[in-house]
C-alpha cells in the first residue's frame, strides 16, 4: 500500500507501528519519505526520514550572490578583487562561475572554480592564472550552489541517538533533549496503560515522571554516550502528563505547516529539511 507514495505522513501513531512504517519506507527503492509528527497538549514533535542518500538540490532558496570583477592577477594563486559596493557573501570551499570578463577569456569557459581566502571585497581562486592572458576589465563572478546529500537513518536508530536537534528557541536549549525522553516515556505509557496520562491526575503524573527517569537512563546506556543522560525538569513533566491528552488546533495549525512544508522539501529538493527530530513547546 505505501509503495504508490512519494511521501508518508504518520500521525497519533504508536512509537512501535511508526518504526515498521518507517524501515519499509527506508529500505524501499526508491525511498519514501517518512515524516511522523503529534501533537500533545502544548508540546509537539515532528521527525523526518528521507532515505539513506537524500540529495538537497538547493539548500537555501536564495538567488545566488553575483559580483562585478574590478581585477584578476595572473599568479597562483589568482586573486579576483571585486567592486566596494557590496560585501561578498562567499564562504572558503565554495564553487563560482565567471562571465563577461574581457583579457582574461579562459575564466568564461563556464567552469566552476573553487575560491579560498575570502574577505569582504576580494578572494583567491584555486588555480594558477599565470599563463592566462591579462585582466583587462569587466566581468561578473557568481556563487555556484552545490547539491547536498543528507544521509538520515531510521526512526528505529534514531530513538536511542537522535544527533542533533532543531533548536526554535535558544533559550531552551536543553529541552528538546528533555522532551525527547518525556515522547517516549509517554508511548511507553499508552503502551502499558492503554491510555495517555489522565488530566490533572496526580498520580498518573508521579508514575509518568518514573518512566521518564527509566527511559533517560536505559537511553544514556544503549546509545553507548550518543545520548547524554539529561538533568529532568520533574515539573515540566509532571505538566506534560497532565495536558497530553489535550488536543488545541493552535498548536495542530503550527505543526501541521511544519509538515507540510517538508513534504514539500522531500518531494522538490528544494530548501534544508529537519534532520532529524524538532521538538517544541509553548508552555508559557
Amino acid at each position: 500500500f505505501l509503495s504508490q507514495f512519494n511521501v508518508v505522513v504518520c500521525h497519533d501513531c504508536p512509537l512501535e507501528k511508526a518504526k515498521r512504517w518507517d524501515k519499509f519506507c527506508h529500505e524501499h527503492q526508491p525511498p519514501i519519505a517518512f515524516i511522523r509528527a503529534d501533537t500533545r497538549g502544548l508540546f509537539a514533535q515532528v521527525f523526518c526520514d528521507f532515505g539513506p542518500s537524500f540529495v538537497v538540490s538547493d539548500v537555501d532558496g536564495e538567488t545566488p550572490q553575483v559580483g562585478i570583477i574590478s581585477s584578476i592577477s595572473n599568479s597562483q594563486p589568482a586573486l579576483v578583487t571585486c567592486v566596494e559596493e557590496e560585501r561578498l557573501e562567499f564562504q572558503d570551499g565554495e564553487l563560482v562561475q565567471f562571465k563577461e570578463v574581457e583579457g582574461m577569456s579562459e575564466l568564461n569557459d563556464g567552469k566552476p572554480r573553487r575560491v579560498k581566502n575570502v574577505k569582504a571585497y576580494s578572494f583567491e581562486l584555486e588555480e594558477d592564472t599565470s599563463n592566462f592572458k591579462k585582466y583587462v576589465s569587466g566581468g561578473l563572478v557568481t556563487k555556484v550552489k552545490e547539491p547536498k546529500t543528507l544521509q538520515f537513518k531510521p526512526l528505529d536508530e534514531c530513538v536511542a541517538d537522535p544527533g542533533e536537534f532543531l533548536l526554535c528557541d535558544f533559550a531552551k536549549i536543553e529541552r528538546p533533549a528533555l522532551l525527547h525522553v518525556a515522547f517516549l516515556a509517554l508511548d511507553e505509557f499508552a503502551q502499558k496503560k492503554g491510555a495517555f496520562p489522565r488530566p490533572g491526575m496526580a498520580e498518573d503524573a508521579e508514575e509518568f515522571v518514573q518512566m521518564c527517569h527509566g527511559v533517560n537512563q536505559a537511553l544514556s546506556q544503549s546509545s553507548k554516550g550518543a545520548f547524554q543522560k539529561q538533568e529532568l525538569d520533574e515539573g515540566l513533566l509532571r505538566k506534560f502528563a497532565m495536558i497530553s491528552r489535550g488536543d488545541l488546533s493552535p498548536m495542530a495549525t503550527f505543526i501541521g505547516g511544519i509538515v507540510a512544508q517538508e513534504a514539500l522539501k522531500a518531494c522538490s529538493g528544494k530548501f534544508h529539511p529537519i534532520f532529524q527530530f524538532f521538538y517544541f513547546d509553548s508552555i508559557e
